[in-house]
């Protein structure tokens, strides 16, 4: 569960507005044994650990293809709040949160569910269908008007 927990984290970072601060191994689940500040504090705690990349190597991919994501998307580069306040808003349901983002005329709508609990949501009106897995970002012709988002996860449409 807590690597299902890490997963949605690093999406919810990306997937955000403004400027994102990553270090080395994240994506991973690299710890640092919960030292905040650790340039000098040696290899126990800065060491890479590229067996644990190998072990978890999907998560390493989805996590650059998301920052490829965010580089083509000038939406994300945004840094200054009033801005951010134009183009993001957020709607609560029940258990969760929609992330409503506005680039241009694209409206793209995140459907975050931080639960141990499906989610349920119907939209005024249809939306496509965008799927997030492990390697890449599928804009689909799927479209969708009832969601269900499964425990500790994503789910994403646009306009």
């Amino acid at each position: 569960i807590v690597l299902k927990y890490l997963d949605l984290f690093n999406k919810t970072l990306l997937l955000s507005v403004g400027v994102c601060f990553i270090h080395a191994g994240q994506e991973i689940g690299f710890s640092k044994k919960n030292h905040h500040n650790t340039y000098n504090e040696g290899d126990e705690f800065n060491n890479f650990d590229y067996d644990l990349l190998d072990e978890r190597f999907d998560k390493a991919t989805l996590m650059r293809n998301l920052i490829l994501h965010r580089k083509n998307r000038p939406i994300y580069k945004i840094d200054n709040a009033l801005e951010i306040k134009d183009v993001v808003t957020y709607t609560d349901i029940d258990k969760g949160i929609i992330i409503n983002l506005k680039d241009g005329d694209i409206k793209t709508h995140i459907l975050l569910n931080p639960s141990l609990d499906t989610i349920y949501y119907s939209f005024d009106k249809d939306k496509q269908l965008i799927i997030l897995d492990k390697k890449s970002i599928i804009n689909t012709n799927l479209k969708i008007n009832n969601a269900m988002v499964p425990p500790i996860s994503y789910l994403i449409v646009k306009e």
